[in-house]
This record gives C-alpha cells, sequence and structure tokens, in this order.
C-alpha cells in the first residue's frame, strides 16, 4: 500500500535555498501560447 505523505513532510524534504534548474527558468521566462490559464477542456 502506497504510503501518504503529509505536507509537512514533503516540505521538509526541500531546500528553499537551492537555485531553480536552467529547465525551470527557461519555461517561466517562455513566452505564452494563449491556453495556460482559464481555458476549459470543452470550450
Amino acid at each position: 500500500m502506497r504510503r501518504l505523505y503529509t505536507l509537512d513532510e514533503l516540505l521538509s524534504q526541500c531546500d528553499p535555498n537551492s537555485p531553480f534548474p536552467e529547465e525551470i527558468k527557461a519555461w517561466e521566462q517562455a513566452d505564452s501560447v494563449g491556453e495556460e490559464w482559464g481555458r476549459d477542456a470543452g470550450a
């Protein structure tokens, strides 16, 4: 059976001072394509 983790357990594994990976920086700086927010799948 898969163990369920609490938010505190997951956050305790993170280093808030670690730098973002380059892939994340590039993704955050990419231009939007227009369907990122508020678009319903059936619309």
